[in-house]
């Protein structure tokens, strides 16, 4: 791998808008590498099975999550505000995961990851973690410059994540190879990564709230 770059970094963090950066990779072998493993990564991930369960609860789950998602738009539909209804719609992200810690203890430990998938796992994860920790100092003044129904909102939605993230690292705790729950964590952690650097991206005219 050519010399460490810090564009990848930049990147990540909302600092470098897309255009920039897929100029940049074209020549970096650094950033290329950081990307192939990325993809690498997602391609694990996407390949970790939910466990085969007897009792069909992940239909339960799943229709659970259609009806929740309707009363989600049915009220969003009532805001007139365009800003909390673009933020608010995302919200409805962690429900799935909500749902499956609410059914776990119905559903058969059948999805077992390797010990090497699992080195790759934590390793991302982790990865994550820092990234995120980064980003949160780095977001800290624009959630403070927000009008209070946007930070709220925010906020809202950043802690339904963290407690995603929680639920899942107390799982892990228990069963550490247990793949359909490192699938949730990878989930939970790549929203919330996203989530702070949609509020990175803000300029500084839209942290008030649109009439």
């Amino acid at each position: 791998m050519s010399k460490q770059c810090d564009f990848y970094k930049k990147h990540e963090l909302g600092q470098i808008d897309d255009m920039e950066f897929d100029q940049h990779v074209q020549s970096c072998e650094f950033c290329k590498a950081m990307l192939a493993e990325d993809a690498r990564l997602i391609e694990l991930v996407n390949s970790l099975k939910r466990p085969v369960d007897s009792d069909n609860v992940w239909v339960k789950i799943e229709t659970d999550l259609s009806k929740q998602k309707s009363k989600n738009i049915i009220h969003l539909m009532l805001k007139s505000n365009k800003m909390l209804f673009r933020i608010a719609a995302v919200l409805i992200v962690g429900v799935a995961i909500s749902f499956y810690f609410i059914q776990r203890n119905q559903i058969p430990d059948k999805g077992i990851v390797t010990f090497s998938m699992l080195e790759k796992l934590d390793e991302k994860e982790q990865d994550y973690l820092k990234s995120i920790e980064e980003l949160e100092a780095a977001t800290k003044e624009k959630m403070a410059q927000m009008d209070i129904g946007l930070m709220l909102l925010y906020r809202d939605k950043l802690e339904m994540i963290d407690e995603q993230i929680a639920e899942c690292k107390e799982a892990l705790s228990d069963n550490p190879a247990n793949a359909h729950i490192h699938k949730y964590l990878f989930a939970a952690l790549k929203e919330k990564k996203e989530t702070l650097q949609e509020i990175y991206k803000i300029k500084p005219e839209n942290l008030k709230e649109e009439s």
